[in-house]
């Protein structure tokens, strides 16, 4: 399925589903469960926690027995499938190469230089620009052993200085280039000249992870500075602006997907990386949260109180009372109920909040799909705009959840 076909089929899967993925589910109490099919949730109540994982996780339909539940699961997974691009074998680097560089990093800075060897032929850059560089693994690794010069621009001139001292830390093998540090809030342009020769028309310039609008950035710099192209993966949708951050595209502008700030931290929720255990931990954690809110509105008589933050986990292994307990001291409510009490409204409430849960799951499951609507959007808004641009799943997803990547060269 190409990009084109695919944004047009996720743009009209999103709008039929739009009450589901639009608002976190307490955000509409008390008629939060109303969006969600009651068959969908009855099937459910009656899978086992290895069927729910297997649904919540990996979207995986065999267990469903419902004809609808079943296409709604299997149409995401079909919408899903973004080519992968191969890892590539380890390369043959000195053992301090990567001397306290963590895995995944590792792992994202070798599948990204296989894909910058590939481009070589085809893209006629002669330097590379490493956007949020931070100690400049990426733009050293590039420089020292593919003898390609690295500029690598970031904000914290801390982790820049850790850089440089890195640089004269270990030998030199033949034909290493330079790497310059340039410390920089790439939320703001550079000064117009200096912008130009960093972003000249004979760089390539590699956003690995451009948090929120910067993204957006990113490609603005590539088509203004007519550069030979980008590499760019996304991610914190939840710091996007719905008003101009999204909808970019003249495509997405026949038919925009109308988002809430609810839905950009839908579309930054993370992918088929929690075991089994994690998964059940996570079931207990969303009953307490929803407890607690149904718990303030309904007994407490408050509806001024949303936010309510994470709590250490021996808060949720003492069970309700314990979480609720120290979750009002936290916010500062007084009260005069009873440990007992807390307990019985908890199980009175248990198969309310469960259903919760599952309607969680549910609406869990379209996060790829608006994450995805999200970069396509981009992919064709460079096309429109004079660019070859695709998309690909390129990392490990058990080492980097965010492993959809933007490549975009400018027209032959």
């Amino acid at each position: 399925m190409n990009d084109f076909l695919r944004f047009e089929k996720i743009t009209s899967f999103l709008h039929i589903h739009e009450d589901i993925w639009r608002y976190e589910i307490l955000e509409t109490y008390p008629q939060h469960l109303a969006p969600y099919p009651k068959s969908w949730l009855d099937e459910l109540r009656n899978k086992s926690d290895e069927e729910l994982y297997e649904i919540d996780i990996n979207c995986q339909s065999h267990s469903v027995q419902d004809n609808e539940f079943k296409e709604y699961l299997d149409t995401i997974k079909e919408y899903s499938n973004i080519d992968y691009i191969e890892i590539p074998e380890h390369r043959d680097y000195p053992s301090w190469a990567f001397f306290k560089v963590k895995e995944k990093k590792v792992h994202e800075i070798q599948v990204i230089i296989d894909q910058i060897q590939n481009l070589k032929e085809k893209v006629p850059f002669n330097k590379i620009v490493d956007i949020g560089g931070g100690v400049g693994h990426l733009s050293r690794t590039l420089a020292h052993y593919h003898s390609i010069p690295c500029t690598s621009l970031d904000i914290d001139e801390q982790f820049q200085e850790i850089g440089k001292k890195r640089l004269e830390k270990f030998p030199l093998p033949k034909g290493a280039n330079q790497v310059e540090f340039v410390n920089h809030d790439f939320s703001k342009n550079l000064e117009e000249a200096l912008n130009k020769k960093i972003f000249s028309r004979d760089s390539f310039s590699i956003g690995l992870h451009t948090c929120g609008p910067l993204a957006k950035h990113h490609l603005n710099i590539h088509l203004q500075e007519d550069t030979c192209g980008i590499l760019n993966f996304g991610c914190c949708y939840n710091r996007l602006d719905p008003r101009s951050d999204v909808n970019l595209s003249k495509k997405a502008n026949e038919s925009p997907v109308n988002y809430s700030p609810y839905a950009l931290t839908l579309a930054a929720r993370g992918h088929d990386s929690m075991d089994f255990e994690a998964f059940k931990f996570k079931r207990t954690v969303k009953l307490f949260r929803y407890g607690l809110h149904i718990f303030l509105r309904e007994v407490l008589k408050r509806d001024d109180i949303y936010a309510v933050g994470d709590s250490h986990k021996r808060y949720y292994s003492n069970g309700f009372s314990s979480y609720i307990t120290h979750k009002l001291n936290e916010l500062e409510i007084e009260h005069e109920i009873c440990v007992s009490e807390i307990d019985n409204f908890f199980e009175t409430k248990r198969e309310y909040l469960l259903d919760m849960f599952y309607a969680n799951i549910l609406r869990w499951q379209l996060g790829r799909l608006l994450e995805l609507h999200i970069l396509l959007d981009r992919v064709i808004y460079l096309n429109e705009n004079g660019q070859e641009a695709t998309l690909k799943r390129y990392f490990h997803s058990q080492l980097s959840p965010r492993n959809l990547g933007i490549l975009s060269i400018k027209k032959s």
